[in-house]
């Protein structure tokens, strides 16, 4: 028997072993690790490069010093795509990661910028410098924020006064 007749003699079989495995996939979230993967390998910005933001968070972590250790900050090109930069501060470092789940991970804050700020701002050496160019950007539209808490828990976790060191208040 070659191998059309053995399809055709167990095509049901065989559409039920594919829409299972899809099933099984989509369950666990591999659609969603696949899409993340894809694009860990294809995106090239400055916005979503977790190495960039590493390096820039060894010098400038005091900027972060007002949060609390799980505080988590998002930062993406675009807020409709739910991809990009997931900041944890930790208890002596601040965690880095792409996410393609921004919302459903829950940061307190998310920042949308383009890549010239997010090349600008890894260019700051210092917490003072980042702060004003952060208040700058942000009174001139260059950065938009996004508040996904509610403003005792953004209190809760420290981001009233760091929202302060750079200008902005929640609504």
């Amino acid at each position: 028997m070659n191998i059309f007749e053995s399809i055709k003699k167990n095509w049901f079989s065989i559409i039920a072993l594919i829409l299972g495995l899809l099933f099984f996939v989509n369950l666990f979230g591999g659609f969603a690790k696949i899409d993340l993967l894809w694009k860990n390998k294809t995106d090239k910005s400055l916005v979503s490069n977790e190495e960039k933001w590493r390096a820039w968070l060894t010098q400038n972590s005091d900027l972060f010093a007002t949060l609390t250790d799980g505080a988590q900050i998002g930062i993406t090109r675009n807020l409709d795509s739910d991809y990009g930069i997931i900041l944890t501060k930790q208890k002596d470092d601040i965690e880095v990661r792409r996410s393609n789940q921004l919302r459903k991970v829950g940061p307190g804050i998310i920042f949308e910028f383009d890549a010239q700020v997010a090349k600008d701002l890894q260019s700051k050496k210092n917490k003072e410098e980042a702060t004003i160019f952060l208040r700058h950007r942000a009174q001139i539209g260059r950065i938009q924020t996004y508040y996904l808490k509610k403003e005792e828990k953004l209190q809760s976790e420290g981001f009233m006064g760091f929202l302060q060191d750079i200008g902005l208040r929640p609504l």
